[in-house]
């Protein structure tokens, strides 16, 4: 369907109806002004995409040129790291064959060493083996020296046994005595508990007696209380009387028993006295004798301790008189030792100055021969140095001039691209221009040619309607209600409300 509309219904209202119609003059006006609008974007698009073609193309030129200056700057690096690789090679091989000199001359040392060193260690050994014999028979003669002497001691030891054993004995028969004695002690402290408790006891049953009777007393004096508690209403008169009395005889009795309890007391008190008196005495005849026992004990102690004391003075100085020969040969034996390790240590101490000193020429040549090598790799790592240094300053000028070959490139490429971005967004800016401006011509035109919006504008709201047309369709509607500014319509059909693109519309029916 074109963009113009071939079919509009036209209101009822309306008497003259070519007014509102599009004559086939506009028509073929808007036609035309669209298609020349149409040919002048395509000419404006055409040229922007040459324009976008041509800064393509010089894109790629200028990454060509890129590409290939790349490839120059790296096969120049290629061509300096080969030279560099073989004087480094070259100069490997330098140091590998100087430390094989060096390697060789450390492996002849060291088997010179190593023979020298056998030869010592074979000389030594027999040095050692025949101090080794000459110490083990020095061990032999001081082992059975020690085998007598250990003999001895022996002898003396069990002679000291049998002496403490004889002591154990007249200890343990003391201790066999004592204990008796603390036994038949317990004994008769036991039979004199026994006693005194017997006497607590009678004491006990008449104290118990004196209690039961002054309870009878009082229970008789409780029921003649009650009987005058009784008659005080009566006669108190007569009751005070008699309770005077009643109070004096209780006061005599409770006098009479006090005096009694005080009797019986002292009674106690004089036997308790005379039994600890017994006890007393027959304790102190029990120290007396343990005292006697201790004494003649310690006598004897004192006596056997004299006769071992002796006994040990004189092995004490057999003992000292064996250590003393002992001590002699040894000493004798360990002079001719220390003689004997100090013609061997002058004749060690003189083998090991031979060795050092012929050690020390050895070190002193490698030594020379060390500082030789060191110096020639001294110098050759200099030349190797100035030469690495002197390529290096090439190369860094090389690098120089390529970075401000390449800084050169990149300016002249952001000129270039910021000069075509200008170009670009002025085309740009111009195709916006005319687009906008095409869009407003196009939305005059399209609001001059739908004449049914200006019609709708007119209607008044609930204006009754029968039928609208969209695309040849025929909608049923009711009434209009209203219309927006952005063209939506509002149409009523029954009770349901429809909304509808006034520009849609391709004509109305009342």
């Amino acid at each position: 369907m074109p963009w113009y509309n071939s079919c509009i219904v036209y209101p009822l209202t309306c008497t003259n109806r070519e007014e509102l119609g599009i004559s086939s003059n506009q028509k073929i006006f808007i036609f035309n002004k669209t298609e020349e609008m149409k040919k002048e974007f395509e000419k404006a698009f055409s040229e922007f995409t040459e324009q976008n073609s041509q800064l393509e193309k010089q894109m790629v030129r200028l990454q060509g040129r890129l590409r290939r200056f790349k490839e120059r700057v790296n096969e120049s690096f290629k061509i300096q790291s080969m030279e560099q690789k073989k004087n480094l090679n070259e100069l490997r091989f330098e140091i590998d064959e100087l430390q094989k000199k060096l390697y060789d001359s450390m492996k002849a040392e060291s088997v010179a060493r190593g023979k020298y060193e056998s030869r010592l260690e074979s000389r030594v050994a027999q040095i050692k083996e025949k101090l080794m014999d000459s110490l083990n028979m020095q061990n032999e003669e001081q082992k059975t020296n020690i085998g007598k002497l250990q003999t001895q001691i022996e002898n003396l030891l069990a002679s000291l046994n049998k002496l403490d054993a004889e002591r154990e004995k007249n200890v343990n028969q003391l201790h066999s005595r004592i204990e008796e004695i603390q036994d038949e002690f317990r004994d008769a402290l036991h039979i004199q508990s026994i006693e005194n408790e017997k006497v607590v006891n009678q004491l006990d049953s008449k104290i118990e007696e004196v209690t039961v009777l002054l309870n009878v007393q009082n229970r008789e004096h409780e029921e003649k209380v009650s009987d005058l508690l009784n008659k005080m209403k009566e006669l108190q008169e007569s009751i005070t009387a008699s309770l005077n009395v009643q109070n004096k005889e209780q006061a005599e009795r409770s006098a009479e028993l006090h005096s009694k309890i005080e009797i019986v007391q002292e009674v106690l008190i004089d036997l308790l006295n005379a039994q600890n008196q017994e006890q007393e005495g027959k304790v102190e005849e029990l120290t007396s004798s343990l005292e006697e026992a201790q004494n003649n004990f310690t006598d004897l102690l004192n006596s056997q301790s004299k006769e071992q004391e002796d006994r040990v003075n004189e092995l004490h100085s057999k003992i000292e008189e064996v250590q003393e020969s002992v001590t002699d040969a040894l000493n004798t034996q360990n002079t001719e030792l220390v003689n004997r390790t100090n013609e061997l240590q002058n004749r060690i101490e003189e083998v090991q100055e031979k060795v050092t000193d012929a050690l020390s020429a050895q070190n002193q040549e490698q030594e020379e021969k060390v500082t030789q090598l060191h110096s020639e790799i001294e110098e050759l790592q200099g030349s190797v140095t100035e030469s690495l240094n002197s390529q290096n300053k090439v190369q860094e000028v090389n690098l120089n001039r390529l970075g401000n070959k390449v800084e050169e490139i990149k300016d002249e490429l952001r000129n270039s691209l910021n000069v075509q971005n200008e170009e670009q967004e002025q085309a740009v800016s111009r195709l916006h221009s005319k687009i906008e401006e095409l869009q407003e011509k196009i939305d005059e035109l399209l609001n001059a040619q739908n004449p049914l919006i200006q019609e709708l504008q007119k209607l008044k709201p609930n204006y009754p309607v029968n039928q609208i047309i969209i695309k040849g369709v025929p909608i049923q509607v009711t009434e209009f209600i209203s219309m927006t500014s952005d063209y939506v319509v509002y149409f009523k059909e029954n009770e349901t409300i429809k909304m509808i693109d006034a520009n849609k519309i391709d004509g109305i029916k009342f």
